[in-house]
Parts: C-alpha cells; structure tokens; sequence
C-alpha cells in the first residue's frame, strides 16, 4: 500500500502551565520548543491543504 503525506490546517489545544499569557504563548513557539512533546489534542480540522506520495528508495511517482 502506498504512503502519502497529509498538510492539514487544524485547530490543536494544548494544556500549558504558565505564569500569565504570554508565557503560554511563548511555550507553544515552534521555533524553540517541540509541542509533538507536549500534550495536545486536534480539535478540528478545516482543510486538506496538500497531499504528496511519500516516495521509498527504488519508488516512482505514478499519479
């Protein structure tokens, strides 16, 4: 069976214990921290933004 990455846009809730707002913002900033570590739940997703085939060694694209 082939394989294929899915973009999505989607709204994801994340529990985050933080002094005042903007530490909670701050938490959440992908440029420093990793939130796949963090407990998160996808509350809802609103588009399939792309998809492309997830390509193994020796594999040709065949649309």
């Amino acid at each position: 069976m082939a394989k294929y990455l899915v973009r999505l846009c989607c709204t994801v809730e994340v529990p985050v214990e933080a002094e005042n707002m903007q530490q909670a913002m701050d938490a959440c900033d992908l440029n420093n921290n990793d939130l796949n570590q963090m407990p998160h739940i996808i509350t809802e997703v609103y588009d399939v933004v792309e998809v492309e085939p997830v390509l193994s060694k020796g594999d040709e694209y065949h649309d």
